[in-house]
């Protein structure tokens, strides 16, 4: 059982997309395929598809992915540990809330987007909502700064969540 499977028995636990997101990606001049690591009950992965994305939405939470596949049978749901999952071929990567940086986490998250900024296809977009914090927006721009690869940065926003009383850095990069 997955650590999430028991919190999805509650629909929408993660509530619904943030506004901020959403305008970004209607706003954004094409759609491609997407993959969402870390997809939980699909709240982005839902409102992608229904923009006309085309969605692979991966998870470790079996409950989780039959949900997305329960409301739209059209996205691709995997279940795979996001750390060992390949981006390769995607027009856009997704990682809403996935990273923290806390102390016990930081190798594997700093590996994690290593190997999708590695991954990533040339001009695929990442997009990834952090929790407003300096400590782990300096940690993330590091990882990206120290990147082989050179990478254009399209979106550089914050995002109030008032459900959570708090906000999200919105960052989106597109490889060159």
């Amino acid at each position: 059982m997955a650590a999430y499977d028991k919190h999805y028995t509650k629909t929408e636990y993660f509530g619904e997309p943030y506004k901020a997101l959403v305008a970004f990606f209607e706003q954004y001049s094409s759609r491609g395929k997407l993959v969402d690591l870390g997809a939980g009950q699909g709240r982005d992965a839902l409102f992608l598809a229904a923009l006309g994305y085309e969605v692979d939405a991966v998870d470790v939470s079996v409950v989780g992915l039959e949900q997305i596949k329960a409301q739209n049978p059209l996205i691709k749901t995997v279940k795979a540990d996001i750390h060992a999952f390949c981006v390769s071929g995607y027009d856009f990567v997704l990682m809403d809330s996935m990273l923290h940086f806390y102390r016990k986490d930081m190798e594997k998250e700093r590996r994690l987007v290593e190997k999708v900024l590695e991954d990533m296809s040339i001009g695929a977009v990442l997009v990834n909502c952090l929790s407003k914090s300096g400590k782990a927006e300096k940690t993330l721009m590091s990882i990206i700064e120290a990147a082989r690869w050179n990478f254009e940065i399209i979106e550089n926003s914050y995002i109030d969540y008032p459900e959570g009383k708090c906000e999200y850095h919105l960052l989106a990069i597109k490889k060159q």
